[in-house]
């Protein structure tokens, strides 16, 4: 999908982001950025949001001369996510359709704001996507094409954090005896999962984890390594978590199971659903 002028604000938010995720004084924050404004002449309604975010968040780490302004923040992310791993296995083992609770555990972690807060609400997160379910929902078609004989999927990342929700998905594809690649990102950007992030909460251990060879955000092709498209171009199946990747990949012209929370007035228009609900699309 291509960016429209309503992404602007969202350019400057995630610059905002970044910038106050290592600094705090409010006077070095309004400094820097008052130096990012200027770079919004580099962004184009031709390419996807999450190509223009880029290319602001490129600068903003010039600016900070740092690659990773979230560093810390996803240490924390994976961290209290572990700390729910129980909880989400115990969900598993109590359900009569693994399968189809497994889908909707994957996207409370795309609900929930990990972010650095200590105390989350994780039952209310559990209950709505219980109670209220996917509004576009293809679950039922993507668990009966996993299930009728032996996939190959690729399954695209999104967040630290978000990757343990992820880890219950994945299994559950495994329990049916599909072979299973998960996909991060080739380089810090925002607070995409990594190679190191799928190792710290054990990723690694469950199925084989390869990056897209880029540190852009979302999936941009001609960024992309050739393992990765490699990967895209032989899968059976490929499911992808966030808005990013349902940015660029919607340009990539493959059928995708895309599972997220409409986060803006822009995606949710796109998928022709109310901002703050729930799908699991095949576009």
């Amino acid at each position: 999908m291509k960016a429209t002028t309503e992404c602007i604000p969202c350019y400057l938010k995630q610059a905002h982001s970044a910038i106050t995720a290592i600094i705090s004084d409010d006077a070095e924050v309004d400094r820097l950025m008052k130096k990012i404004v200027p770079y919004l002449s580099g962004t184009n309604l031709k390419l996807t949001p999450a190509e223009n975010s880029t290319v602001i968040l490129k600068e903003v780490n010039k600016l900070l001369n740092t690659e990773d302004p979230f560093y810390q923040q996803k240490r924390q992310c994976n961290r209290l996510a572990l700390q729910w791993e129980e909880e989400l296995d115990s969900y598993i083992e109590g359900s009569s359709d693994r399968l189809k609770t497994a889908i909707k555990l994957s996207v409370v972690g795309n609900v929930i704001d990990l972010g650095i807060k200590e105390k989350v609400d994780i039952k209310a997160n559990f209950e709505a996507i219980f109670t209220d379910g996917f509004v576009l929902d293809d679950s039922e078609h993507l668990i009966e094409l996993v299930q009728r004989e032996k996939k190959k999927i690729l399954f695209i990342g999104d967040n630290a954090g978000e990757i343990v929700f992820d880890k219950v998905l994945v299994r559950e594809l495994l329990r049916c005896e599909n072979e299973v690649v998960y996909v991060v990102k080739g380089g810090p950007i925002l607070n995409d999962a990594l190679m190191e992030d799928a190792r710290e909460v054990g990723m690694d251990r469950l199925c084989r984890v390869i990056d897209t060879g880029s540190d852009w955000v979302g999936v941009v092709e001609k960024h992309s390594s050739p393992e990765f498209m490699r990967a895209y171009r032989e899968t059976d199946i490929i499911i992808s978590k966030g808005q990013g990747n349902y940015e660029t990949l919607t340009e990539m012209n493959r059928g995708v199971f895309h599972i997220l929370k409409a986060k803006c007035d822009v995606i949710a228009r796109a998928l022709e659903v109310q901002q703050g609900e729930m799908v699991c699309k095949l576009v």
